[in-house]
């Protein structure tokens, strides 16, 4: 994977000012527009939209320089667009500034949409370090992001040393090998607790109304996991819900505030171990098409016992011929003349 020269030209002046403002003091009002700005880039990084995360996170740290969280969110941001050189600089300048006796535990795969977004950022890194495997900037993020991920401290090490090796005096890998060391330390952390699983069926939705619940979902704190369309009448939406409020009252919030007039309906399931199921249907009713009338269907073959009993019913052919001559005799021949 390339770098995207033109697109780094915007990040240069807060690469610039890391490096010129490290130790300028923030008054109180830039720090709160600064918390407003970064606010903004995590909703648009868990939208999906990383450029412009990144142009919030810049605005942020032109705010307030002294921030290293500032320094990281904007370094997170930076390895989602690909921008790997700046990336590493971000990161390299927010880690110097943070107190070596502390744990560090950042989140980067809850910042994407999905889990299958990050992992594609992921992969797209790894690339990029196997056309360039000793690029110190792509080795750093790598080793930064892999930090993150659970179960990848062996491959994490492995690539610290090896900035190491490139640099004996690196204090950015001497940090994170120090965190590494405490972390096999500690205790296991305890298992995070299986969400509940939510299926939505969202009916008389248009097409915007469908992308606005998804993307107000995914900023929601207590939704993960979004899984894709089953297919169906009516589009859906799935995911897992772990918040501390009932799934209900969450679903109820999400729709007053985007004014979306659509009740919730549980749909009942005697599955106990499937999703849970709603229905989201708007309060005015619609009416039903009404089905062509074409020719009539034709009757349904009578069963073998209603046969019998007619046949009981109805007299016996000679019998019937009989009483049908009888009734309406032949008219006599006309006479010859």
């Amino acid at each position: 994977m390339t770098q995207r020269s033109p697109a780094c030209l915007r990040f240069a002046a807060p690469i610039l000012l890391l490096a010129c403002c490290a130790g300028a003091p923030a008054l109180a009002q830039d720090k709160t527009r600064a918390d407003e700005l970064s606010d903004q880039g995590d909703y648009f990084f868990k939208a999906g939209y990383y450029f412009r995360a990144a142009d919030n996170y810049r605005l942020a740290l032109l705010e307030d320089p002294t921030s290293p969280w500032k320094k990281l969110a904007f370094g997170h941001s930076l390895f989602a667009t690909g921008q790997y050189g700046y990336a590493s600089y971000a990161l390299r300048k927010g880690v110097a500034e943070l107190d070596p006796t502390q744990t560090l535990a950042p989140e980067v795969a809850a910042l994407f949409p999905s889990r299958r977004r990050f992992q594609q950022a992921l992969r797209d890194l790894k690339r990029y370090v196997t056309y360039s495997p000793r690029d110190p900037a792509g080795l750093t993020v790598l080793g930064y992001v892999l930090y993150t991920v659970r179960g990848e401290e062996r491959r994490c090490r492995d690539l610290f040393r090896y900035l190491q090796k490139l640099d004996p005096n690196d204090a950015f890998a001497r940090y994170f090998l120090d965190q590494l060391d405490r972390r096999g330390k500690a205790p296991p952390a305890p298992a995070e607790a299986a969400g509940q699983e939510v299926r939505l069926l969202l009916r008389d939705f248009e097409d915007e109304q469908v992308v606005k619940l998804r993307s107000a979902l995914q900023v929601h704190p207590g939704v993960k996991a979004f899984s894709a369309d089953q297919g169906g009448p009516y589009p859906s939406l799935g995911f897992e819900y772990a918040g501390k409020d009932s799934i209900s009252a969450a679903l109820v919030n999400v729709l007053k505030s985007l004014g979306f007039p659509h009740k919730l309906r549980p749909v009942p399931s005697a599955d106990k171990s499937g999703p849970l199921t709603f229905v989201l249907a708007s309060p005015v009713a619609r009416p039903e098409a009404t089905e062509p009338q074409g020719e009539p269907a034709p009757p349904a073959p009578a069963k073998p016992g209603e046969d019998k009993k007619l046949q009981e019913k109805l007299p016996a052919p000679k019998k019937q011929r009989e009483r049908i001559e009888n009734e309406w005799p032949e008219p006599a021949p006309a006479p010859a003349r």
